[in-house]
């Protein structure tokens, strides 16, 4: 899910490099591989976790992890039930200079393929 710049999904086996691979069929170091790589990078790599972000930072400022949800992401009350897993991570967006990798997703069947993989339900926009 797509929020202000920022990228929201739980987290799962798949996440990890080969496991994504083996979830969009290519085989390591092949043009497709390339690719997914870059999706990997742009929507993946470097996310934190919401759980350990909210604990090591904000545990002070905020008296639950559902009010830091609500009140540092701007998260729907819907959102934040869905995302108070400890699997729930998220990566910002703005600072991604993959440019030309949005484009791409932009595409109907792709978006609807990577929706699919970052978990978000068929019926959300």
């Amino acid at each position: 899910m797509r929020v202000n710049g920022r990228c929201f999904f739980l987290w799962s086996p798949r996440m990890l490099r080969r496991g994504t691979y083996i979830y969009f069929g290519v085989r390591a170091n092949s043009y497709a591989s390339r690719l997914v790589d870059n999706l990997y990078d742009f929507y993946i790599e470097g996310a934190s976790n919401l759980r350990l972000l909210y604990f090591r930072f904000y545990r002070k400022e905020y008296t639950s992890f559902q009010e830091f949800l609500s009140k540092r992401y701007n998260l729907y009350p819907g959102e934040v039930k869905r995302f108070k897993s400890w699997r729930a991570c998220v990566k910002e967006l703005e600072y991604e200079p993959n440019l030309y990798l949005d484009q791409f997703v932009q595409d109907d069947s792709m978006a609807h393929l990577l929706k699919k993989y970052l978990g978000e339900d068929e019926h959300e926009d």
